[in-house]
């Protein structure tokens, strides 16, 4: 897959291949183990206590944005 590796590692892109590859096979006990190492619960929310260790303090000039949506998402996919 093109474009799912970078020098950093694993890319959006091949993060989300991986998991429909996973899904496609019916191994969905693997994409279940990896949200649930990202802190998801079977509600597919971040457990509350992850939530609780975030320092979300900025300088006047950041913007912190606590949308749902993005407080659901693992960190390096935002």
């Amino acid at each position: 897959m093109l474009q799912g590796l970078n020098d950093d590692g694993l890319t959006l892109k091949g993060f989300l291949f991986l998991h429909a590859l996973f899904i496609e096979k019916a191994r969905t006990e693997t994409v279940w183990t990896v949200l649930r190492s990202f802190g998801y619960n079977d509600e597919l929310l971040i457990e509350q206590s992850l939530l609780e260790s975030v320092d979300f303090s900025h300088q006047p000039d950041q913007v912190c944005n606590r949308c749902r949506l993005r407080v659901r998402l693992p960190a390096g996919l935002v």
